[in-house]
């Protein structure tokens, strides 16, 4: 009985350190993109929900296509962009694609294909940072101090830890805000791009589903590892901190990433104060 304890002790950590994390900034998401568009379309009405949607909902669709290949799914039909249709039904685009039941990799794939807007989504805003604004992104590099965020995490200081990202958050949104390069036209590329792919990088219903079709699977496979790893008498603590590893990996990702759609809150919310088309929607 204490083994049986231990064991689902162990895998509800694993669990949680392995999945929770894509589920909180996933809500994080969900909440800065439903605020940011609600005041997009208070600032230029459904025109501006549309013209930022161009570019973000094709980077969203993209992501979703990308990771359908990587799980082998049968891709059955993609529209990238419907303004159009999407007046009528909502959506702006989809990925319509299909798998086999009965195969645990397909399977799996489902839950990276549901969240795949939100990695896709924040690694090409990393990838045209470093392109549009190279002086800035290096000065953010060399701010940030990994080893301090282990430190806190290893130490189990909550508080340093989340002191560490508000510090780091102020600090990029003053790089970039501040920066040299704000009267270039590689500055503003950059903004609207940036503004474009993160007010749609949460997740949809239907990703919300996708993803739980392969949660079940993913959640299997953890139990199993954690029972191999407590029956055999695994290095528990190497494990232990190869899952700290990749928490503080996915988290600094992640954290870029709503950084950036923070950013993009800001300008929303000053649009919406200032926009003289706000009286017309």
């Amino acid at each position: 009985m204490i083994h049986i304890v231990e064991i689902f002790k162990i895998s509800i950590i694993n669990i949680f350190c392995f999945i929770g994390i894509f589920i909180v900034f996933g809500l994080i998401f969900s909440i800065i993109e439903n605020l940011n568009n609600k005041y997009i379309f208070l600032s230029f009405g459904k025109t501006g929900v549309i013209v930022t949607g161009a570019i973000g909902t094709f980077v969203h669709e993209l992501s979703h296509l990308i990771m359908c290949l990587i799980f082998m799914h049968k891709i059955n039909s993609v529209k990238f962009f419907r303004p159009i249709e999407s007046k009528n039904d909502g959506v702006l685009g989809y990925v319509n694609h299909s798998y086999k039941k009965d195969n645990i990799y397909q399977s799996i794939g489902n839950f990276f294909i549901g969240i795949a807007p939100i990695i896709g989504g924040t690694m090409i805003i990393i990838l045209l940072f470093r392109i549009l604004l190279p002086d800035s992104y290096i000065k953010i590099i060399q701010s940030i101090d990994l080893r301090l965020y282990v430190s806190m995490i290893n130490n189990f200081n909550i508080a340093g830890f989340t002191q560490i990202i508000l510090d780091d958050i102020f600090n990029f949104v003053k790089i970039i805000l501040l920066t040299p390069d704000i009267y270039s036209l590689r500055y503003f590329i950059f903004m609207f791009l940036m503004y474009s792919i993160s007010t749609h990088m949460s997740l949809s219903s239907a990703d919300l589903k996708s993803s739980l079709k392969g949660l079940s699977f993913i959640v299997i496979i953890i139990f199993a590892i954690s029972l191999i790893i407590y029956l055999f008498g695994l290095n528990s603590l190497n494990i232990s901190n190869l899952i700290v590893k990749y928490n503080i990996f996915i988290s600094f990702f992640m954290t870029i990433g709503v950084i950036f759609s923070i950013v993009t809150l800001i300008i929303s919310y000053i649009f919406s104060l200032v926009s003289p088309f706000k009286n017309f929607n």
